[in-house]
């Protein structure tokens, strides 16, 4: 008697281990290189002629949450591995000479404490900085120093900046000449931008055209820039920005190259050529000396997709890939990543399975010789069992909302 109730015992523990082990390699292995498949990818190395980035916007490293206790831990090293895997795959894959970091690095760095934002910029620097030989381009989000709810204050500003010691460089590589919104006052470069060899790229972590405006920083301006790269919006989209001087109305002259990637992310290559620049136009008037000020040339910007699930929109996450050349032509591609909910909802939901099924199996047994009881539970325990898988389901629609 004793034999025969092993057996099934033993067979039931070797099916649930056997499911596990295959999820586990679904999730951890498969799913995500499945994902690398459908990278389109440069075939040659940069060459003299090119300068190649990687794109990062909305990393959003995960931060402390008081009310998480233990789950933030968890949360925190499968949200750090999700990115160093897929990171490093795109250096390995793409051969850049650098990394443009565009803002909201952190999820909640401007408001966090002290011991807070160390321990989270430590975690970064773990993931994104360890390639020494890449050059970094870098500009903080609202996220990182505030701006969006929380005022920008010089306390803000200098933690970020001692914080995270990255090697700038000149922001300049090649014949492209980097322009950022943010950067420390004492190491702010001298940049000449009247060499029309050289391509002018503007960085910031807001966007500076889209549909409903179009607003241009003086930093901008000053740039001479012809291409503008962005985050924040969370999704991939490109616009391309004309205006003549003959023309006042600047909103009327916007075109979308790429539509805003909402419902699914396209790894389709964007070619483009950068024809002309911003030029800023300064005339006054003879007799009222009014000063009028006319914005006309030409600016593409592109807009970076976040690079983590947490990011409200896991099914269109994505790494971006530029690549500038000399003769001013324009390749933008973004490499998509993996909805990583999708498997931590299957995980979720074969851990409730499991432990229903568990509960019924061995509360069968003690429960054998009474019916009536035996019966009550199971139906409880079904009812249960589908309370949390619908409850389940309805979280992991909403997950987005949720963080």
């Amino acid at each position: 008697m004793t034999w025969r109730l092993k057996v099934p015992a033993i067979c039931n523990t070797l099916y649930y281990n056997s499911v596990i082990i295959i999820c586990l390699i679904y999730g951890e292995i498969i799913h995500p290189y499945i994902s690398l498949n459908a990278w389109r990818l440069p075939h040659t190395k940069p060459s003299e002629d090119e300068v190649r980035i990687l794109l990062i916007a909305d990393s959003h490293i995960e931060g402390y949450h008081s009310n998480l206790w233990i789950f933030n831990e968890i949360l925190q090293a499968d949200s750090d591995d999700y990115l160093r895997f897929y990171f490093i795959k795109a250096v390995q894959r793409t051969n850049p000479n650098g990394v443009m970091f565009l803002g909201d690095l952190l999820d909640t760095g401007d408001i966090s404490l002290n011991s807070d934002f160390i321990h989270a910029t430590s975690r970064f620097r773990k993931i994104f900085l360890s390639e020494n030989d890449l050059f970094v381009i870098l500009t903080p989000g609202d996220n990182d120093i505030g701006g969006e709810g929380n005022l920008i204050t010089q306390k803000t500003l200098t933690r970020f900046f001692a914080n995270l010691p990255v090697n700038y460089g000149d922001y300049k590589y090649k014949f492209v000449n980097f322009y950022s919104d943010y950067r420390e006052p004492e190491t702010r470069p001298k940049i000449s931008n009247e060499n029309s060899d050289e391509i002018n790229v503007y960085i910031s972590h807001f966007p500076v055209i889209s549909q409903e405006y179009v607003q241009f920083p003086s930093n901008l301006l000053k740039a001479n820039a012809s291409l503008s790269i962005h985050g924040h919006l969370h999704r991939s989209q490109i616009i391309h920005w004309k205006n003549t001087k003959n023309s006042d109305n600047t909103q009327s002259n916007v075109v979308w190259i790429q539509t805003p990637q909402l419902s699914s992310i396209s790894s389709q290559p964007f070619s483009f050529k950068l024809n002309d620049s911003l030029k800023l136009l300064e005339t006054k008037e003879k007799y009222t000396l009014i000063n009028h000020v006319q914005v006309y040339g030409e600016l593409i910007s592109i807009g970076v997709p976040s690079c983590t699930y947490r990011s409200g929109y896991p099914h269109i996450t994505g790494i971006g890939l530029l690549q500038i050349y000399k003769n001013k032509s324009i390749i933008y591609t973004v490499l998509p990543l993996y909805n990583r909910y999708c498997t931590i909802f299957i995980y979720c939901l074969f851990i409730t399975i499991f432990i229903g099924l568990k509960s019924i199996f061995y509360c069968t047994i003690v429960l054998f010789k009474f019916k009536f009881w035996r019966k009550i539970f199971l139906l409880t325990t079904i009812i249960l069992l589908l309370l949390l898988i619908f409850i389940e389901c309805e979280v992991f629609v909403q997950i987005g909302k949720v963080f």
